[in-house]
């Protein structure tokens, strides 16, 4: 509300104070100064919402210094709008002078009318405090998403993986041995990849990425092993290709599933002697690099099908190998993979009712699910101006789950003689009245149970529901007592 904005008054005119707080004294609170030296330290001790500046403090008549005062005000806190008071009128110049050095907009003391003017003051400072709490907003989200993408860390608290570092702690120190890492989208392939590459001699050295389902087939050979200018059409230039660009460090081959057998009959032939030679030139070129592959496939089945060539298939399995499970089957890896993530206790920025959702769901994208999830739950409670992430900051997926959870739970409770003589749309709606019913005798678990069927309570709402129930699930609706009381008028 209005009267709970402070204006600070910086002015040596005593009758324009006095004006101004008589006029406005019902809806704000007011302090003075006459001059600047005075309204630096009651901005700095009082913190207003607004500042009236006069523009002719200093008696110059081309208000430069009244110009630079507002600079000055600026530095101390950018957020506090100021509007220029002036005795002066019908300068367009300096109106836009004084606004393009920030401030806000300029009022005439000559064309003071009391409406217009209070108008203005509350547009000034709600606007001035929505543009504080989005840029504020805007630095929490940056905070946070700049903390999210470190994702490097071989996060996990997972027995079997715990050992599984350990083991590539070794790898990597011995600097002998290639690593094949297995597992599903999502489990932090990556990761480990970047974890052996900064446990290990080479942590200084290139860690070059090759993602083979992004390379075009007609430029794979072009992009893996570099070319000449004038090798083909287009290549106008010398280029280094993605394994030569790895010399000295590690090279990593993600998704190595997905390549053509001629791609795996050009990888085979690296292997055998980590020399490479550019399309268009005729000499070998001997490389030192340690490679790490990755895939989200069976291999062994690829192999067994003929998709996949067997002689690279040992060869890619020659050094160590781990699988990372999928986050479903390591439970007790969300939390701190969470925590990580936003870099803060979850404890302190999730309600429990949260955390025993989030333990619960099986995480189908695995640890780039719960990352997304995380930040965008994180974000959305920023933007509600809640200090936890609580239900209402879930994220679709995870509201379908909840309501999932919830029809589940209840359907357990039924008599199994219902269950199996009834098809899923009506065992829906035996579910549905069985919530609304609840709802009726318990109005504090409305809200709650309004979600799992897709409702907001309110009368209108749950009346359409309950008249179509009525039409068409007569018998289904008669067996609770307390919706034909409630909605006698309906079920009659």
């Amino acid at each position: 509300m209005a009267e709970n904005y402070k204006i600070l008054i910086i002015d040596d005119d005593k009758e324009f104070h006095r004006k101004i707080r008589t006029a406005f004294r019902r809806n704000f609170e007011f302090e003075g100064a006459d001059n600047f030296q005075k309204g630096i330290s009651k901005i700095k001790q009082w913190k207003p919402d607004l500042i009236l500046l006069d523009l002719d403090l200093d008696g110059n008549e081309d208000f430069e210094g009244g110009v630079e005062n507002i600079g000055k005000i600026k530095k101390m806190d950018s957020y506090v709008p100021v509007i220029i008071v002036s005795a002066v009128h019908n300068k367009i110049k300096l109106v836009l002078k004084v606004i393009r050095n920030g401030a806000a907009t300029f009022l005439s003391k000559a064309e003071y009318v009391y409406t217009e003017w209070e108008e203005e003051f509350i547009r000034v400072i709600t606007n001035a405090k929505s543009l504080k709490k989005a840029r504020l907003l805007e630095q929490k989200i940056h905070r946070i998403r700049e903390t999210s993408t470190i994702i490097h860390q071989f996060v996990t608290e997972n027995e079997n993986l715990i050992k599984q570092k350990q083991r590539l702690r070794k790898l990597a120190e011995t600097d002998g041995f290639h690593l094949f890492i297995s597992g599903e989208t999502g489990t932090g392939k990556e990761v480990v990849a970047r974890f052996f590459h900064q446990s290990g001699k080479r942590k200084d050295k290139p860690f070059v990425e090759v993602h083979f389902a992004e390379i075009q087939e007609t430029v794979m050979e072009s992009v893996l092993f570099g070319h000449k200018k004038g090798s083909y059409t287009g290549a106008t230039e010398d280029r280094e290709g993605l394994f030569e660009a790895a010399n000295g460090g590690i090279l990593f081959l993600d998704e190595i599933g997905k390549i053509s057998t001629n791609t795996q009959r050009l990888l085979l032939r690296f292997l055998d002697s980590y020399k490479v030679r550019r399309l268009g030139e005729k000499n070998y070129k001997q490389l030192d690099v340690l490679v790490v592959t990755a895939t989200n496939k069976n291999l062994k089945k690829e192999v067994e099908e003929g998709s996949f060539l067997e002689d690279l298939y040992f060869r890619l399995k020659k050094g160590m190998e781990i699988h990372l499970p999928p986050l479903r089957e390591r439970k007790e890896d969300v939390f701190p993979l969470a925590a990580y993530f936003i870099g803060d206790s979850i404890e302190e920025r999730f309600t429990d009712e949260v955390l025993q959702l989030m333990e619960q769901y099986p995480w189908k994208g695995n640890i780039r699910q719960l990352k997304s999830t995380v930040e965008k739950m994180t974000v959305e409670a920023l933007m509600l101006d809640k200090e936890k992430v609580d239900m209402d900051c879930l994220t679709e997926e995870l509201r379908i789950f909840t309501k999932r959870r919830y029809v589940i739970s209840y359907t357990e409770k039924l008599p199994e003689q219902i269950l199996s003589n009834e098809d899923v749309q009506t065992q829906q709606i035996i579910v549905n009245l069985r919530l609304i019913a609840d709802g009726l005798k318990n109005k504090k678990g409305k809200t709650n149970i309004a979600k799992q069927i897709n409702v907001n309570w309110n009368s209108d709402n749950v009346r359409s529901l309950i008249k179509t129930y009525w039409k068409n699930n007569r018998g289904l609706v008669e067996k609770h007592s307390i919706i034909l009381e409630k909605y006698h008028t309906i079920c009659k």
